[in-house]
């Protein structure tokens, strides 16, 4: 199939390059609290970035409905993953048994059974057709039911581990403070991106996967700047801010960056 001149094709790799790099890098430090889910973050958001750049690709109405479908392993396990990212890196692991997994991953369960099993019309398209748009088609659905029942699992579930790291937010200390708020800047621009679309906003185009670079340029700059995978705030809170000894967190340029109450 020769690749079409669209203006859309090029991010999107750029976007599932971005995820997929970040993904590999976050892997080799799974020991680190919350590494793992976090590599499956970022192998989802690359396999969603990657079938939307072959939906968009596809000149055919059957070619865009197959990569559509592609495109749902990757969106159903990011709600999932992100909730039990955050929820490990705010310390709050022990929450998320299996059982509560397995729980959790009901909804994503059905919902890829629900895309494989289904047709248009069906579950998840009630109509599909191609649109014209700046010289290449694209593909416009309206939404069945499971569809709109995913996508409030999905926000629900954003919402909730977003909100595990408002207390980082309001009592964290400097370079935890801004772990805390690089990680709400990821998470919440792909859903703003994502609301607009459903919205009406951006009806043709879904910038989800686009504002997911973002998202991984934002994780990538946790890591490297403020040692996201490497200084863990729950270690923090539970043994350096109850001694009685002070200590001094110094940078690389020999700047104060942290520091607990006795100091």
């Amino acid at each position: 199939m020769p690749w079409p001149h669209d203006p859309y094709s090029l991010p999107l790799l750029a976007t599932a390059a971005i995820s997929a790099t970040v993904g590999v890098f976050v892997w080799q430090r799974r020991p680190a609290n919350g590494a793992g889910t976090l590599a499956v973050l970022m192998a989802a958001v690359t396999t969603w970035s990657l079938a939307y750049a072959m939906e968009i690709a596809s000149p055919t109405l059957a070619g865009k409905l197959f990569w559509a479908r592609w495109q749902y392993p990757g969106i159903v396990v990011i709600p999932v993953a992100w909730l039990a990212f955050a929820v490990q890196f705010a310390g709050h692991g022990a929450w998320l048994s299996w059982p509560v997994l397995a729980v959790l991953l009901i909804e994503p369960v059905a919902m890829l059974v629900a895309v494989y099993a289904g047709d248009v019309p069906g579950p998840i398209y009630r109509a599909a057709r191609l649109v014209e748009a700046a010289g290449f088609s694209v593909l416009q659905s309206s939404k069945g039911p499971a569809f709109w029942a995913n996508a409030i699992f999905a926000y629900v579930l954003l919402f909730l581990g977003t909100a595990a790291f408002v207390p980082m937010l309001l009592k964290a200390r400097s370079i935890y403070r801004g772990q805390a708020v690089v990680l709400t800047i990821a998470a919440a621009m792909p859903w703003i991106a994502n609301f607009l679309h459903l919205s009406g906003v951006s009806p043709t185009i879904d910038p989800t996967p686009f504002a997911f670079t973002i998202t991984g340029g934002a994780m990538a700059w946790a890591i490297v700047h403020f040692q996201l995978l490497d200084l863990a705030p729950v270690a923090r809170d539970t043994v350096i801010e109850g001694m009685q000894d002070g200590i001094l967190v110094l940078d690389a340029r020999q700047r104060i960056v942290d520091a607990n109450p006795a100091a």
